[in-house]
C-alpha cells in the first residue's frame, strides 16, 4: 500500500471545528491513510487578544487560545492513543498564527507542549482579519505585499517546522471574486522560501483550495516549482479538514501535482524531526 498522510486537520480544539479526534481518525482510517496530524488552531495578535471581525471564530477574543484548552487537547489525544493501541500513528500538532505577533507566548506555548509537528501561518495581519477583509482590485496589491512582508517575518523570527498554505491569500481574494497570484510578486516571494530553506524549514501543500472558491491547491504549481528550483525539499501535504467528511481530500491529487513540480519525497513529523517518504503513483 502508498504510504499517504494528512498533516492538517482541526478538531473541537479549534474555535472552527465540533470533530473529535477519534472521529477525525476513524475517517483517516476509512480513506486508507498512513498517518495523520491533528494541527489545532492557535492564534497570537498584537495586543495578546483578538479583536472580533464578522463570523470567523478565528477572529473571536481569545476563543480558545490557551494553553488551559491545549492541555484539555494534549489529554485527548492521549486517553485516544491508550483506547486504540493499533490505531494509525496520530501526531500532535498546533497551527500557530502570525506567532511573532506575542512572542513571549509563543514561546511559552512551545516550551509547555512536545509538539511533533508545528504549521506556521498568517491569517491576520495585525488587527485585519484577513478573512473578512474588503478586498477590491484597487487594495489587492497592498493586501498581497502586506501578506508576504508578514510571511517573511514567519519565516524568519519564529519556530515552526513548515509554512502553511504559503498563498492562502489567493483563497480569501477569490470569494470576493477576486484573482490573487503571489508569483505576481516574485521577489518578495522568492525572499521567503530561500529564508525557509535556509533554515532547514518547510512548506505546506494544501488540498483545501480544490474544494473551495479559488479552485486549485495552496500553493499552486507555479509556486511548488519556485520553491523546488531554489533547493526546497521539506513539504507536507494537508487537507485543512475542520469535520471528518474532508479528511483526505484531493490528497492523492497532491502527491500528483508534487510529482509535476519535481518532488521525490514527502515529509511526516515526529517529535519534530522530518522523515522523507517517496512519493508513488495515485493514478
Amino acid at each position: 500500500m502508498n504510504w499517504i498522510a494528512d498533516y492538517h486537520m482541526h478538531t473541537h480544539h479549534s474555535p472552527d471545528s465540533r470533530s473529535t479526534i477519534a472521529e477525525m481518525a476513524a475517517s483517516a482510517r476509512l480513506r486508507g491513510l498512513s498517518e495523520i496530524a491533528v494541527t489545532n488552531h492557535f492564534e497570537f495578535f498584537p495586543s495578546g487578544n483578538a479583536q472580533s471581525s464578522g463570523n470567523d471564530p478565528l477572529a473571536l477574543t481569545n476563543h480558545g487560545f490557551t494553553l488551559e484548552n491545549f492541555e484539555d487537547y494534549q489529554e485527548e489525544l492521549h486517553q485516544f492513543r491508550e483506547c486504540y493501541p493499533n490505531a494509525m500513528p496520530v501526531r500532535f500538532g498546533v497551527e500557530a498564527g502570525q506567532p511573532f505577533e506575542d512572542p513571549s507566548y509563543a514561546s511559552e506555548l512551545m516550551d509547555a507542549f512536545d509538539f511533533d509537528f508545528v504549521l506556521g501561518s498568517i491569517h491576520n495581519l495585525g488587527h485585519v482579519d484577513l478573512y473578512v477583509a474588503d478586498y477590491t482590485k484597487q487594495n489587492l496589491s497592498w493586501f498581497c505585499r502586506t501578506y508576504l512582508e508578514a510571511l517573511y517575518r514567519l519565516a524568519d523570527e519564529c519556530d515552526y517546522d513548515c509554512l502553511a498554505h504559503i498563498d492562502l491569500i489567493k483563497r480569501y481574494a477569490a470569494f470576493r471574486g477576486l484573482k490573487a497570484d503571489l508569483m505576481d510578486y516574485a521577489d518578495d516571494l522568492t525572499a521567503v522560501l530561500k529564508r525557509v530553506i535556509e533554515r532547514g524549514k518547510g512548506i505546506e501543500l494544501n488540498t483545501s483550495g480544490i474544494r473551495q472558491d479559488v479552485g486549485e491547491m495552496l500553493p499552486g504549481l507555479s509556486v511548488l516549482e519556485l520553491y523546488k528550483s531554489l533547493g526546497g525539499k521539506m513539504i507536507t501535504v494537508g487537507s485543512d479538514a475542520h469535520n471528518p467528511h474532508d479528511v483526505a481530500a484531493d490528497l492523492e491529487a497532491g502527491y500528483q501535482l508534487l510529482k509535476q513540480a519535481g518532488f521525490s519525497s514527502v515529509c511526516s513529523f515526529e517529535n519534530r524531526k522530518p522523515i522523507f517518504h517517496l512519493i508513488e503513483d495515485y493514478n
